[in-house]
């Protein structure tokens, strides 16, 4: 009988020892598994934006951040922007019409789209507080190629804005988008001209999620 309970505690012991470096295992893996998930600007510049879109994961800080998303949101439509959030609130997206920004058919920017663009400039003022996603469409009036490139060449023009406005901007991604997700039907002039548009999207960061977690997040 002695020696049937010690086989028992002897059992116990190594059952608890191996369920006791299993969580170990796991922690060190999750650990890990967090950090490779951190991408470098080059890498977040590799991704589509949809991919860029559903990173980073907000974890124990969503609440927080979501609700200093919704007070900038609310900051930017009451300064007139059209804004719209994603991912439960989490991103925001802000639309101004090309037409408002750009000559018509062409790459330069009227002398009124700095003052539409600067009030962006503040979020670039911490490097990766947000991931900026700057992607420009086209109505359907050209060929394919022509409204893609139409499309590039405006979303690098506004890119280069940002770049001579402040250094911060590696997290900064342009996407050209041409033709391809109209919000209306190209078959009125007016379609047309709400298709022709440049969407911000302002994407939590690392640097966001840091500061949420020292309770840092100024309102």
């Amino acid at each position: 009988m002695k020696n049937y309970i010690n086989r028992i505690i002897v059992s116990l012991i190594a059952i608890v020892t191996a369920i006791s470096f299993s969580n170990q295992v796991h922690a060190f893996n999750k650990k890990n598994t967090a950090k490779e998930t951190v991408l470098s600007s080059e890498q977040l510049y590799d991704l589509s934006l949809e991919d860029n879109l559903v990173t980073p994961d907000l974890g124990s800080q969503r609440k927080n951040i979501k609700e200093y998303q919704r007070v900038q949101a609310r900051k930017l439509a009451a300064a007139g922007y059209y804004v719209e959030t994603t991912r439960g609130g989490e991103v925001i997206i802000v639309t101004i019409q090309s037409d408002e920004l750009f000559t018509p058919n062409t790459k330069t920017l009227k002398p009124k789209a700095s003052k539409l663009l600067h009030p962006f400039v503040n979020f670039l003022n911490v490097p990766d507080m947000y991931r900026m996603m700057l992607v420009m469409h086209s109505d359907n009036t050209g060929t394919e190629k022509y409204t893609d490139n139409l499309s590039n060449d405006r979303v690098l023009v506004v890119l280069d804005w940002f770049q001579k406005q402040t250094k911060n901007t590696e997290y900064v991604i342009p996407y050209g988008m041409g033709a391809a997700d109209p919000l209306y039907p190209n078959n009125s002039m007016d379609n047309r001209s709400n298709n022709r548009r440049l969407e911000i999207y302002l994407v939590p960061g690392n640097k966001m999620i840091e500061k949420s977690e020292h309770k840092a997040l100024n309102y």
